[in-house]
């Protein structure tokens, strides 16, 4: 608690939504997106689509794969290397091996780990200290 008897996380609550409400304050207009907040909303669809995309290429070679080349190839005929291996590695127990299916959590997911893979990492102390050292190492080699 503190001297006014109001505890830090009410007041670090109030800070926080004091900050949410800036966000959807650009230039003092009520109810409209930041251009950062709106970039980020189109970069999320983008990665929807890509994971969509993705998930309905990889269930079309799927079904190619495990499905149909066993099909086109008869009866007596085995199957190949990478059909036994998506058969194996992606089983379809859900549609019995008839079709490859997915929903929109699976598209979100995608999308979640496709986001997290492609995030930078904060660069540490380090690498800051050496960035700054070459940089003062060019800058004097320029004068």
């Amino acid at each position: 608690r503190t001297h006014t008897g109001v505890t830090t996380s009410c007041v670090a609550g109030l800070q926080g939504s004091a900050q949410a409400g800036r966000v959807l304050q650009h230039h003092g207009e009520e109810g409209v997106l930041s251009p950062a907040v709106a970039m980020a909303i189109v970069q999320a669809y983008i990665m929807m689509t890509l994971a969509g995309l993705w998930l309905w290429g990889f269930g079309e070679f799927w079904n190619f794969m495990v499905i149909e080349l066993p099909k086109d190839l008869g009866p007596y005929s085995q199957m190949s290397s990478l059909s036994m291996f998506m058969h194996r590695a992606f089983p379809m127990r859900e549609t019995n091996d008839t079709a490859f299916e997915y929903k929109f959590d699976h598209v979100l997911i995608l999308a979640i780990v496709m986001a997290c893979l492609m995030m930078g990492w904060v660069p540490t102390r380090s690498e800051v200290a050496k960035e700054q050292a070459k940089a003062a190492k060019a800058a004097k080699k320029v004068k």
